[in-house]
């Protein structure tokens, strides 16, 4: 009775490792990334764009500059907050 358990035991042992070595569904890896092939297609305007080596019409370099300093400038020196309006006496501002 004991070696029939014990063989038993073996059986489905080796029956369940074998299932993890089995070939998993080829449906579901044919499809793997799709979705994300379709969500770019789907984001790209002009999948054309590389091809046209025109400039881009825009801003001229020297404005593009100041533009872009005045940007990173606003990061250093946050601007002042607005003045205190004096016509708010007796209105509570939740302090």
């Amino acid at each position: 009775m004991n070696n029939l358990s014990t063989r038993l035991a073996l059986i489905s042992t080796v029956a369940l490792l074998a299932a993890g070595c089995a070939q998993r569904a080829p449906r579901l890896e044919s499809q793997m990334g799709q979705s994300l092939n379709m969500l770019r297609a789907q984001q790209t305007v002009n999948p054309q764009a590389s091809n046209n080596t025109d400039p881009v019409a825009g801003m001229d370099a020297r404005s593009a500059q100041i533009a872009n300093d005045r940007y990173e400038q606003s990061f250093k020196t946050p601007a002042a907050p607005p003045p205190r309006n004096a016509f708010t006496i007796g209105i509570s501002s939740g302090r």
